[in-house]
């Protein structure tokens, strides 16, 4: 089956937001993937992720759980494995960042 694959990483520790469902225990990321050949009138890419930096990736669970896929991007939310703080500000801290690599079929 022909298909599309692109590959990226988000910046060093940019794009970081407070979940506010979570209040100070999770953050959650908008990674766009615009711009790499994905296209709407084909089946959705399927994305796989990993979290990267300087240290405490280990600590974060949910980081390859993709929410929203789109063509044009989607959404983590990683939380804390033992439900301790987890803010944009850790994230600054370690310089985390999300690998990712999308592949869709048309």
């Amino acid at each position: 089956m022909p298909s599309i694959t692109a590959a990226g990483r988000t910046d060093s520790s940019k794009g970081w937001q407070e979940d506010p469902d979570y209040q100070g225990k999770g953050i959650f990321i908008d990674v766009d993937t615009t711009g790499n050949g994905f296209n709407g009138a084909f089946e959705t890419p399927i994305y796989v992720t990993s979290l990267g930096g300087e240290g405490a990736m280990w600590r974060a669970v949910g980081s390859s759980a993709v929410y929203r896929p789109t063509e044009t991007g989607f959404r983590l939310y990683p939380r804390h494995y033992e439900s301790s703080d987890l803010t944009p500000a850790t994230a600054a801290q370690f310089n985390w960042y999300v690998n990712w690599h999308g592949t869709q079929n048309f």
